[in-house]
Order: C-alpha cells, then sequence, then structure tokens
C-alpha cells in the first residue's frame, strides 16, 4: 500500500488497484545463497502518481536498494533512472557481512515510491571471501548497470527521507492575508 498526499487529504492506491509494480528484484532470486559480494539487478517501469488531479504514470526518477538485517533498513545503493541506470534496468554490486537478508528495490518519482516485492537472501562467507585481502563494507565498482556503489553508506536513510517527506506533506497552509 502506498500512501499519497493531495491537499492535506491522503490518498491510499492498493497494490492490487494498479498495474504490475515499477520495481522487481530479478536476481538473485528468492531464497538465494549469495557470497558477501554479490549482484542486485533490478528492473523498473512507471509509477503511478496520484494528486487532486486524479492519477497517471509518472517516468521513474531514481531507483534505490536496501536490505533489512532483522532490525534495521540500510540503502545498499541508489541511481539516476535518467543518467546512471536509464533504461528500465539498474545493476548493484554490493558488499554484507554473513547473515540473513531481506531485499527490496525502490522506484522514486515526484512524491511516489514504488517497491518491489521482498527478496529474502541468505549471505555465506566463501572461501575466496576469507582469503582475499580486499576490504568489506563497500562495494565494489561494477561495469555495468548504473555504477552504484555504496554498500552500507546511508544506514536508516530511507526512515530519514520518509519523515521529511511527510514532514513538508504535513505543512498547514494559512489562509491569504493572515500571519502567525
Amino acid at each position: 500500500m502506498r500512501y499519497l498526499a493531495a491537499s492535506s487529504v491522503f490518498v491510499f492506491v492498493l497494490a492490487s488497484a494498479r498495474a504490475a509494480s515499477a520495481a522487481a528484484i530479478t536476481s538473485p532470486a528468492e531464497g538465494a545463497t549469495v557470497a558477501t559480494t554479490f549482484t542486485i539487478q533490478v528492473t523498473y517501469g512507471t509509477v503511478t502518481e496520484c494528486d487532486t488531479d486524479g492519477c497517471y504514470e509518472a517516468d521513474a526518477e531514481s531507483v534505490a536498494v536496501s536490505a533489512f538485517d532483522g532490525s534495521d533498513w540500510t540503502t545498499l545503493g541508489s541511481c539516476s533512472a535518467t543518467s546512471e541506470c536509464a533504461g528500465g534496468q539498474a545493476t548493484f554490486e554490493v558488499t554484507l557481512a554473513p547473515g540473513s537478508y531481506t531485499l527490496s528495490a525502490s522506484v522514486f518519482a515526484g512524491f511516489s515510491v514504488d517497491s518491489s516485492q521482498q527478496v529474502s537472501v541468505t549471505v555465506m562467507e566463501s572461501a575466496a571471501d576469507s582469503s582475499s585481502s580486499g576490504t568489506s563494507g563497500g562495494a565494489a565498482p561494477d561495469d555495468e548497470g548504473c555504477g552504484c556503489r555504496g554498500a552500507g553508506v546511508g544506514r536508516g536513510a530511507g526512515g530519514w527521507m520518509i519523515l521529511a517527506m511527510a514532514g513538508s506533506l504535513a505543512r498547514r497552509r494559512r489562509p491569504a492575508g493572515t500571519r502567525g
């Protein structure tokens, strides 16, 4: 369910009332076991945006992927859908510590956000991971996709973004000619 504000009235758009979701994680698959560094592939389309004039399809502006470790969401990366990951596809190479995670992709357009179905994965430390001298905690550069990096960057940023958007939508307008 998405919540959209229109003139201080909240409009609820049920996922079943819309066409297919604008975002989908195509890799890894649900229930997959992955190495500590792995690739998340996302496809996306338009986002249903509603305002006081009704609902319409808006072009995606940005795409982000996040992981939930059981206690907190972490933004793994994001990219501009108009330049870095244009064309309806985004590729993120990320690094996570061993454990169980829930992945989600989100597509943003204006004040609307459409999220993918969540995908559960298990991150296992492989022999190559334990013997490498590379760093962990950052994403490695990728050769394709949006060039997104920064696993672990923006920890909790999704919550702050939602609070900021809610604050701006909750502003009260004063009638013309009054001062407070």
